[in-house]
């Protein structure tokens, strides 16, 4: 109960911090999600082609960092990047949503895979704190801040205070 404490609490800081500072980080913030999103494709498509082809299995050493891969962790790895990098060049066009979908979906499934509950307790205790997070920084925030500071983070706008035209994913 104590690690869903301290992920509502850093959450909130977080959330606060990217609200008075996201039009000056919103860059960061994109390069961070392609980062992430780029290693969980990676780690989503490499069992994939993985069990494809058999060929895909034998072991190499990468020679960039010298450390053993499959040919699939390696070619997911680099389809992976390539992936993220056309999305960061393309993300203000219509079809890139699609893209953007395709990494999210893969960030949830590496994320779900990684995340483990010892008990129901925990469980519970987290998704409770979690809805109160989300209705307090949405619908209360508004009370206490310029605005609502869920949404402000969430359409890239944050505080009201200076001009960008670049928006989160």
């Amino acid at each position: 109960v104590a690690h869903a404490v301290g992920f509502v609490v850093v959450s909130s800081c977080m959330l606060v911090f990217l609200f008075y500072f996201i039009r000056d980080l919103v860059v960061v913030v994109i390069g961070f999600y392609c980062v992430a999103a780029a290693a969980a494709m990676c780690a989503v498509l490499s069992p994939l082609l993985e069990g494809a082809s058999r060929a895909l299995r034998r072991g190499v050493v990468v020679p960039v960092i010298n450390e053993p891969a499959t040919v699939g962790q390696v070619a997911a790895g680099a389809l992976s990047a390539a992936l993220a990098g056309v999305w960061f060049f393309t993300r203000h066009h219509p079809y890139a949503l699609a893209l953007q979908d395709f990494m999210g979906m893969c960030l949830c499934v590496n994320i779900v895979s990684m995340v483990r509950f010892n008990n129901l307790r925990a469980c519970a205790a987290l998704l409770c704190m979690a809805l109160c997070y989300d209705v307090f920084w949405v619908f209360i925030s508004p009370l206490l801040f310029t605005s609502s500071v869920m949404i402000g983070v969430a359409t890239g706008k944050g505080a009201p205070r200076n001009n960008s035209d670049d928006l989160t994913p």
